[in-house]
């Protein structure tokens, strides 16, 4: 539930020394981390034809250690063949062609096998395409705006940001953020994120709640008590980003065109204010009626897991490549699971940002609108309600 929860909330010539140095995507999925190479359908043909019994079609799932260039086999499994197995091992050549992604350049790539020391080397890379990634262009026939879906935390080895980003970026008179970077916030905006007068967080808690959470806050040099004001959901929200930052995640999409927005002098606006972002949150979880031992419990042990990590990279990956498909089965799995959670924090916003989206498709200049991944896929999602009304809504490509 913490992972449902937060990671909603969270929710840019290749040589052979690229190929091992960038995180490469598509067929080919590059881990930095384990430095591992991971094909997950490779059709395995013989004269160009298919080598299992009677002719029908066989294939891998192949993961690859990486070496300068030479990729050993680190493990083999047999697969289903699925729509998009573009990897073809050739037996009668020993020549394996396949697809990589790096950053959002698609390659074409060939790597030859050797029997002896079952080593891949790396013969050749040409570039194929632009890669898709998490960009529309939206059209009333007249005018036009652009959406970008994000991701609000990264990876330092996430930069540079897809080219088409920074394309779009380039076109744009304006940019237009959930939020507004130069609202002017009061004190009464942040009220709604405080418990009553009288109540506090650790008496919402069992002790061994407060000692379990006590017990992680005290190894980021924090202490519950400073929280003790604050309702559950928000802090839960807070530990979310302190994880996120311990383990090395740094301020993501949003951030970084923020910045470009203010060095090169370009407008910015808001699709919400800050009260209307935080009273999403509120209203997505009752501390009164709910389990607020559950809530912070799952939390503090999802910190503690691989998953915690796990969950957030493939996010990244599935943004960079504008995998809506990841994101939409995790929508329909999360409006299943907590309807009322998905209503206050995706389905009502992207409703009232409509009015907000056509008023711009009235005006002349260029909108760059950024916000969360999650918010243009599974039900209810921003390019949907925007199709519904007859604005034609396409993929970004170059």
């Amino acid at each position: 539930m913490y992972l449902i929860r937060n990671v909603v909330i969270l929710l840019c010539s290749l040589s052979a020394s690229m190929l091992i140095a960038e995180d490469v995507f598509a067929t080919g999925r590059y881990d930095v981390e384990k430095s591992t190479l991971t094909i997950e359908c490779v059709e395995v043909l013989s004269d160009g034809n298919p080598i299992g019994p009677g002719g029908s079609r066989v294939a891998y799932k192949l993961s690859l250690l990486v070496s300068d260039d030479q990729l050993t086999i680190l493990e083999v499994q047999e697969t289903l063949i699925i729509e998009d197995c573009s990897a073809v091992f050739e037996t009668t050549n020993n020549i394996l062609t396949t697809e990589a992604r790096v950053v959002d350049d698609i390659y074409d790539v060939r790597l030859q096998f050797d029997d002896e020391t079952d080593r891949f080397a790396l013969l050749s890379t040409n570039h194929s395409r632009r890669g898709e990634t998490s960009l529309w262009r939206v059209s009333n026939g007249e005018h036009e705006l652009f959406l970008g879906g994000t991701i609000h935390i990264l990876r330092g080895s996430d930069f540079p940001l897809p080219q088409s980003f920074l394309d779009v970026y380039q076109q744009a008179d304006t940019l237009v953020f959930e939020i507004n970077p130069d609202e002017v916030i009061t004190q009464s905006d942040y009220s709604i994120a405080y418990l009553p007068s009288g109540q506090s967080l650790i008496n919402l808690l069992q002790p061994s709640t407060v000692f379990l959470v006590n017990t992680y806050l005290n190894t980021q040099g924090k202490f519950l008590l400073q929280y003790d004001r604050v309702k559950p959901e928000f802090f839960d929200a807070e530990l979310f980003y302190i994880a996120a930052r311990e383990v090395g995640y740094i301020d993501g999409v949003d951030d970084y065109f923020e910045l470009a927005a203010r060095t090169d002098g370009k407008p910015m606006s808001g699709l919400e204010l800050v009260y209307n972002n935080l009273a999403a949150l509120d209203e997505s979880f009752d501390h009164v009626y709910s389990n607020v031992d559950a809530l912070l419990t799952d939390s503090i042990n999802a910190i503690y897991s691989d998953d915690f990590k796990t969950s957030i990279n493939e996010d990244i990956v599935s943004w960079r490549e504008g995998n809506l498909a990841e994101f939409t089965a995790k929508n329909i799995a999360r409006k299943l699971e907590d309807p009322v959670f998905y209503e206050a924090i995706l389905s009502g916003r992207n409703r009232s940002w409509i009015p907000i989206l056509e008023q711009h498709l009235t005006s002349d200049a260029v909108e760059f609108v950024l916000a969360g991944v999650s918010h243009f896929a599974g039900p209810d999602n921003v390019i949907q309600l925007l199709e519904e009304l007859g604005y034609t809504v396409e993929r970004y490509l170059p």
